[in-house]
């Protein structure tokens, strides 16, 4: 095997170095041999390749041949045609060399194509190279390779410098190789082997090995992490409580557990964003992240409200008028924002209305867009034959309190109370609360529903300060208890102090217009009987007002009863 080798290294060589794409006078060349170190000798003269006759060929003949190919000095002679018969002119023949020569041409012969020789006679040699003991000597044998591979990875592709060798005989070659850069490694150990030789077979080893491991450097992976979360509140309102899914973790290791966060769910969150953060960590140490932001906005989700709206509208016009020009004041809008208006009306005041009830609606709208509508009716009706008078005016109380009773003189209706119906939406004395409530009386025509209306505003404010009011109504109350106790006092006086016959001054007075009238109610002709007991009565006349007193006598005091007709009172006079 070794022979073998020596030989394709010095085929290689001799390609290299002898053969020529152009050749000179004088020129050997080896044909049919196995190796390119032997074969017949030919020459190359004239323009034409010849062979050399074999007579007086011998092994110092053979040995200028192998010096005039470069392939050493040694080498046998081989006559008759040893490597097969050639063709073509015989050119040389009767060689005689004594071993110095450089060329074979330069060795005695018998002349350039004078011989009686045939190809039979053909000579040829083989040229023998020196013993190669020593191995080829390799640099850059790559030390121990080691790579770090994600953990889970069944292996990596590793690639490195070959190594090189050189050899005395001017050639080393890589005869065999474990692994190729660039070749796919498993996971450990695994050893690399290369093998040089040179052309006598001497063979130098290279060794190193490869080293997979695997490494976990990727961190854990994160799940499930919020988007940016928005929590929208009312107006005013200076936080919210948020809650979300938490994240969650795996890794390849099989562990990943939560490090830290900076916000549990269900944590209370001011206005504005913030901020939060998860940290996860792997049993590598390798840490992942994730971070969102929890927002929390105002929105005026809370439509505005009307104040001061007119709780009804009442305008009369005489019997055959079609309608009137009715003004009333608009109301206002108010909203948690400070800023809503009146968006939609569906009439103006001062405008025409006919005889009727219209709905008239207004909308509030806040900077928002949220709306809300209120209602009230004008009504306008034809004057009656009745009417009402004594319309009491618009008042305004002031109170500590959420609300207070107001009284007012209830106003009168000058009607038959066959024809028509008297109705009223509050109670003089009733409780109203804070703000501007509308009173209306109305004396409606029951057959055809046509109404006479008084109406006024109570307004309820409340007191800038309830101390002072509160002392004031302490000395009222206080002044009221003193009066009573007075009055009291002056009853039991005069109570006390009658006589028994009542006086002139308990008589009606004695002024123009007033008639008195006695009855008497024994029917015994007596107006007075002071034995028996029988009352005495006066029927006074005061303009249109009657007044009747019966007088009581017996005893030593006398007790004066005074009743007023008409279903007005019963007053006791003692």
């Amino acid at each position: 095997m070794h022979g073998l080798l020596h030989i394709c290294i010095t085929i290689v060589v001799v390609t290299r170095e002898f053969v020529s794409t152009q050749e000179l006078d004088g020129d050997l060349r080896l044909v049919g041999g196995t190796f390119t170190t032997e074969g017949r000798v030919e020459v190359f003269h004239d323009n034409t390749w010849g062979t050399v006759c074999d007579d007086g060929w011998d092994d110092t003949g053979a040995g200028v041949v192998c010096r005039q190919l470069g392939l050493g000095d040694v080498a046998t002679a081989f006559p008759n045609a040893h490597y097969g018969a050639g063709s073509g002119p015989i050119w040389l023949s009767g060689i005689a060399c004594d071993g110095t020569e450089i060329r074979l041409e330069e060795c005695s012969n018998g002349g350039w194509g004078s011989n009686g020789c045939d190809h039979g006679d053909d000579a040829s040699v083989r040229c023998l190279s020196p013993v190669d003991t020593t191995a080829p000597v390799i640099t850059g044998c790559p030390d121990s390779i080691v790579r770090t591979v994600e953990l889970g990875s069944p292996g990596s592709i590793v690639s490195w410098r070959e190594p090189v060798a050189v050899d005395d005989s001017g050639r080393a070659f890589i005869l065999s190789r474990s692994h190729a850069p660039g070749g796919y490694f498993p996971m450990g150990k695994t050893t690399v082997g290369y093998i040089f030789a040179d052309a006598s077979g001497n063979e130098g080893t290279c060794t190193f090995t490869v080293t997979i491991t695997a490494v976990d450097t990727t961190p854990p992976l994160i799940t499930g992490c919020p988007a940016s979360i928005v929590q929208t509140v009312d107006l005013g309102s200076p936080g919210s409580i948020v809650t979300w899914r938490e994240p969650v973790a795996e890794d390849d290791s099989g562990t990943a557990v939560l490090l830290s966060r900076t916000h549990p769910p269900g944590q209370y969150f001011l206005i504005g964003e913030t901020p939060a953060t998860y940290t996860f960590v792997d049993a590598s140490g390798n840490i992942a992240s994730c971070k969102f932001t929890v927002i929390v906005r105002t929105a005026d989700t809370t439509p505005p409200t009307c104040e001061n709206v007119p709780q009804g509208v009442f305008e009369t016009v005489d019997q055959g008028a079609s309608g009137a020009v009715v003004s009333w004041t608009e109301p206002s809008c108010d909203d948690l924002s400070g800023t809503a208006n009146i968006t939609m009306r569906s009439h103006l005041p001062a405008t025409f209305f006919v005889v009727g009830v219209t709905t008239v609606t207004y909308t509030c709208t806040d900077a928002s867009g949220d709306s809300e509508m209120c209602q009230f009716n004008v009504t306008v009706n034809e004057r009656l034959t009745t009417s009402i008078e004594f319309c009491p005016e618009s008042t305004t109380v002031i109170t500590c309190n959420d609300e207070e009773s107001v009284s007012w003189d209830t106003p009168m209706s000058f009607t038959d109370g066959m024809r028509f119906s008297v109705e009223s939406s509050h109670i003089s004395g009733e409780f109203f609360q804070l703000g501007t409530t509308t009173v209306f009386y109305s004396v409606r025509e029951k057959q055809s529903g046509r109404a006479e209306v008084c109406n006024f505003r109570i307004t309820v404010k409340k007191a800038n300060s309830c101390t002072a009011t509160l002392y004031i109504y302490i000395a009222i109350a206080a002044s009221v208890i003193i009066l009573i106790i007075i009055l009291l006092l002056v009853i039991l006086k005069v109570r006390h102090g009658k006589k028994d016959n009542p006086s002139a001054g308990d008589q009606p007075a004695g002024n123009q217009g007033i008639q008195m009238q006695s009855v008497d109610h024994a029917d015994d002709g007596l107006t007075n009987n002071p034995a028996t007991g029988i009352p005495q009565t006066y029927t006074t006349t005061v303009g249109s007002e009657k007044y009747a007193r019966e007088i009581y006598t017996g005893g030593s005091s006398s007790s004066i009863y005074q009743t007023i007709d008409e279903g007005i009172g019963y007053e006791t006079v003692e």
